[in-house]
Order: structure tokens, then C-alpha cells, then sequence
């Protein structure tokens, strides 16, 4: 296997990951929201890798089977980051066969060690249940925070800086499918052998729902809000 990092060649097969990523993360997605990710994430690429965002691989036979995504942004500085710039990790991504080989660990390093040479004040990320242990074997911590984690969800359709209320019929489909998450989350703990029976959250809407959610894709960050 070889480690690198990702260039302009890869943009095909990173979208590839991203995409499967997401559906591992989300459950399938409807079509017309995956359709749109595979056009525009080859785009994104195209515009920030190795600029502001570095993706580290690993290969086997030149494919790539797992990767990890580092996200530079610069902020005015403050005490906590005197320099202003701080990496996101994102996407860490390893194809089923692969897993439990400590792959995913190398890659966090590669990126770590990239964060240094970057002149970053942190690395920060989210971490589930089933990565956490992998995170603090590499050294992340846990955040402790006088403040409280927030945002601001913007839904195109109901216009730009708009609040809207969702619909009866709307805010059953976001539960049932919140409901459906839970139930999953609940399986992921268990061992790596039986999880291949969790079921995909969106599954437990109807046709007519799954079609909704598909022409109204602002559930889909309702949905992404409480998850």
C-alpha cells in the first residue's frame, strides 16, 4: 500500500469517496441530491485541493481505499489562534475491506504532521461514538467550552435570511427519519460483525415521503441539523 497525498489527477476518485462517505453518513441519498454532489464536487476540487484543503490517501494496486481531508481556514486572530489559521479534519473514509488496519490512524498522522509544517494553531474535529477512540489514540482532545455549539441553518427555497416553519407534513418525515438515525446509532456500538444490519435511516419513509424529501431538499438540512 502506498500513503500520499491527493493531486488534480485524483479529483474522480476523492468525489468518488466523498460520495461514499456521505451515504455511509446520511443513509442513500435521494437521486437528485446525489446527482448534484457528483457534479459539483469535482468542481470544488478543482478550486481548493492543495490550497486550502489537502487530502491524504492510501492506495492499493493505485486505487485509493481510504483517505482524510484537512480544511485550512484563516480567521482574524485572537488569543486561541494567534496565527488565525486552524485545519478541520473531514472525510475520513475507508472502504469496508480495508478497515480495522490501522490505516485510517496513519493517514491522521500524515495530516497532523502536515498541520505542523502548515504553522496551524489546532486541528479540530467532530468525532462519533465509533471514531473517538481513533481520535485520541493520534491525540485529540475533548473540548471543553464556556459557549455553546450553534448555527444558523439558511433554506434556499424559503428564501435567503428567512425563517420558515416546516409543515405538519414536513416536520413528520424530519422525525421519522431523526427516530430512524437513533435506532441506528444504537447498533452501531455493536460489534463490527453485526453492523451490517443497520438499517438506512431514510428507508422508513414512504414513496410519497422519499419523493417530498427529494423535491424539497431543505429537509435535508433540517435532517442534517439534528443529526
Amino acid at each position: 500500500m502506498i500513503f500520499d497525498k491527493a493531486g488534480m489527477y485524483d479529483i474522480a476518485a476523492l468525489t468518488g469517496s466523498r460520495l461514499g462517505y456521505l451515504r455511509e453518513d446520511y443513509g442513500e441519498l435521494p437521486t437528485d441530491l446525489s446527482d448534484k454532489l457528483a457534479h459539483d464536487l469535482p468542481d470544488y476540487f478543482r478550486k481548493h485541493l492543495n490550497k486550502d484543503l489537502f487530502v491524504f490517501t492510501c492506495r492499493d494496486n493505485g486505487v485509493i481505499i481510504s483517505c482524510c481531508f484537512l480544511y485550512v481556514s484563516e480567521k482574524p486572530p485572537n488569543p486561541s489562534f494567534i496565527s488565525g489559521r486552524t485545519g478541520t479534519v473531514m472525510n475520513v473514509y475507508t472502504k469496508k475491506e480495508f478497515r480495522r488496519r490501522g490505516i485510517a490512524g496513519k493517514l491522521l498522522k500524515m495530516l497532523l504532521n502536515e498541520a505542523e509544517e502548515l504553522g496551524l494553531d489546532f486541528v479540530e474535529l467532530k468525532a462519533t461514538d465509533a471514531g473517538y477512540e481513533l481520535y485520541k489514540s493520534v491525540g485529540f482532545e475533548d473540548v471543553r467550552s464556556r459557549f455553546h455549539n450553534m448555527k444558523y441553518v439558511i433554506r434556499s427555497e424559503a428564501g435567503k435570511g428567512v425563517v420558515s416553519l416546516l409543515t405538519e407534513k414536513e416536520q413528520a418525515i424530519v422525525d421519522k427519519v431523526i427516530a430512524e438515525r437513533a435506532k441506528s446509532r444504537e447498533l452501531e456500538s455493536d460489534p463490527p460483525h453485526e453492523q451490517d444490519n443497520i438499517p438506512n435511516p431514510f428507508a422508513v419513509l414512504t414513496l410519497e415521503e422519499s419523493h417530498y424529501l427529494q423535491e424539497h431538499s431543505y429537509l435535508l438540512k433540517e435532517i442534517e441539523l439534528l443529526w
